[in-house]
């Protein structure tokens, strides 16, 4: 199980998920439209996940 802050909400996700990437896809969230952090750090999509981890999930907002 991980802390998912999303939107100013946290949640506890469980699932079957090693890495960012995955998380993301188990959230039906396009990578490419978040940043992610871990400790306060933005991480990759190959970042592995710890059980311990809060991972804070940032949605990009682009206005031309």
């Amino acid at each position: 199980m991980v802390s998912v802050i999303s939107g100013g909400k946290k949640e506890e996700v469980v699932g079957r998920f090693s890495t960012v990437g995955d998380l993301l896809k188990s959230m039906n969230i396009n990578s490419v439209s978040v940043l992610v952090k871990i400790g306060g750090d933005i991480v990759t999509l190959d970042e592995k996940i710890k059980a311990s981890d809060t991972v804070e999930i940032i949605r990009i907002v682009s206005r031309g």
